[in-house]
Order: structure tokens, then C-alpha cells, then sequence
């Protein structure tokens, strides 16, 4: 029976039929995942934090800042046998994990003998904290660029890049932020930096911010591997001639800390 022969209540019917029907398919097809949100790779495990000890690092810690705010010098927290484990695996005392723990040994009081109404100099050791930047453009670095870096605190430093585009100053060991601007006849260009906030290679943020550093990425910091992000490791690795895997492996990793510094 075709649909003209159809009474007017049954062809209400048929079409009412047809149109839940096709209500239906709409749902199903909306519901499922389309292939763009489909997941290139398998999730990562996020490394578990390390070491061990009281004191639990924060977004913005390094080893400088957490040495200031406890009195001590970097390398007596960073050599603390408790703190090994932390040790071995970081390997880097700039670069830590959020939530890794270490261990604060106790202050050890230390006087020296000096003659009444007679003037002593004493010299902290350990102070300021030297804070090193290489500059680059498409590869190439920004030789004797002229710069202005101010920190958080108001200190301000004017000086100029070497011949290889790389900048060195002291700055506060317990600086969180600092304000970048380079120089030229033609601009001005302004930079935020962030300190303490560059994550290990074993974590995939870690790998993100650092090809984000060097030009191959320009996503979310946010650990995801993601189309955009796989992209952007087989792109680097073709370019330094790795094997192009899409994968942060162990090869790729030593290759970025070495190229990004750290």
C-alpha cells in the first residue's frame, strides 16, 4: 500500500513513525564521538612525585627559592642524603615536579672570632642567583639585542645580548616573574617569564612548554596527548633527525632538555 492510499489518520501515524525514527539516528549520530575528538595515542601515565620529606614543592618552586626561603644554599638541600632519591631522579635542581617532596636539614649556627670596636666583613655566599636566557628567532639567535628585565620586586636590569643571542644577570633567588623587553630602532616587544614553572620531560607538560620554547608547538600546557601535540614531537624530531615515533621516548627527551638548556 503506498502512502496515498493511506487513511489520514494512518498517514499521521506513518509519519510520526518515520519521524521518531529519525530523532533517533539524529541522537545516535550526536553522540558519538566524531574522529577529531578520537584520541591519537595511548593516555600517559603521570610519574608519581619524587623524593621524599616534609616540604612539598609548589607550582613556581625551584631549588634557589626554596633554598632562600629556608636559609640554606642550594647545594646543601640539593646534596642532603635524604634528598638522593629527588636526586637521581631529576637529576636538574631547576627543574622540578609539582608535588615532589624533599627534606630540610636543620640550620647549623656557625660564629666566628672578632675583636671589639674593630670593623668585620662577612660575605654571603650563595647570593644573588644568576639567571641565563638564550634568545633565537626561526633558529637564529638575537645577537646584541638590547633588553630591559624587570623583576617582580621592581629591580630593574638594562644591558644587551652576546654575539650567540644569550643574556646573563643576576636576578632574587625568590623572583616568581619577571618582564622581558627587547629593543630595537624598528619595536618593542614585551615577554613574561614565569620561573620555577618548567616541568620535567618525564612529565608531558614538561615536553610541551619545551617545544612551545623552541618553536613546534603552540597548544594548552596541559599534559593531553593530543593531535596537535604529536604533531609537533614528530615535526622536532624530523627536524634533528630522530626517529620520527610522534612519541616523547627516551632519545627525544635528552634531546630537548639538552637543546632547551634544561
Amino acid at each position: 500500500m503506498t502512502n496515498a492510499q493511506l487513511s489520514p489518520s494512518e498517514r499521521s501515524d506513518d509519519f510520526t513513525n518515520r519521524l521518531r525514527q529519525a530523532m533517533r539516528r539524529h541522537a545516535i549520530d550526536t553522540a558519538a564521538p566524531t574522529p577529531e575528538a578520537e584520541p591519537t595515542a595511548e593516555p600517559v601515565a603521570v610519574p608519581a612525585p619524587a623524593g621524599q620529606g616534609d616540604l612539598v614543592v609548589l607550582e613556581g618552586d625551584c631549588m634557589s627559592s626554596i633554598a632562600a626561603q629556608t636559609g640554606h644554599l642550594w647545594q646543601t638541600i640539593w646534596d642532603e642524603p635524604a634528598n638522593a632519591e629527588l636526586k637521581d631522579i631529576r637529576k636538574d635542581p631547576n627543574v622540578l615536579a609539582i608535588g615532589d617532596r624533599m627534606t630540610i636539614p636543620p640550620l647549623r649556627p656557625k660564629s666566628e672570632p672578632g675583636e671589639t670596636d674593630r670593623r668585620h666583613k662577612f660575605v654571603r655566599i650563595g647570593q644573588p642567583t644568576i639567571f641565563r636566557l638564550r634568545l633565537a628567532e626561526n633558529g637564529n639567535p638575537l645577537a646584541n639585542q638590547e633588553y630591559t628585565l624587570r623583576f617582580e620586586d621592581g629591580t630593574e636590569l638594562c644591558s644587551a645580548t652576546n654575539d650567540r643571542g644569550q643574556l646573563e644577570c643576576p636576578m632574587p633567588s625568590t623572583a616568581r616573574r619577571a618582564k622581558l623587553t627587547l629593543r630595537s630602532k624598528e619595536e618593542s616587544r614585551d615577554f613574561a617569564l614565569h620561573f620555577g614553572n618548567l616541568e620535567p620531560t618525564e612529565l608531558l607538560r614538561g615536553v610541551q612548554q619545551r617545544l612551545r620554547h623552541l618553536g613546534f608547538y603552540s597548544g594548552p600546557i596541559d599534559g593531553a596527548y593530543t593531535k596537535q601535540v604529536t604533531a609537533a614531537i614528530k615535526s622536532y624530531q624530523i627536524s634533528r633527525g630522530l626517529e620520527p615515533t610522534a612519541t616523547a621516548d627516551a632519545e627525544t627527551c635528552d634531546r630537548l632538555r639538552e637543546e632547551h638548556g634544561a
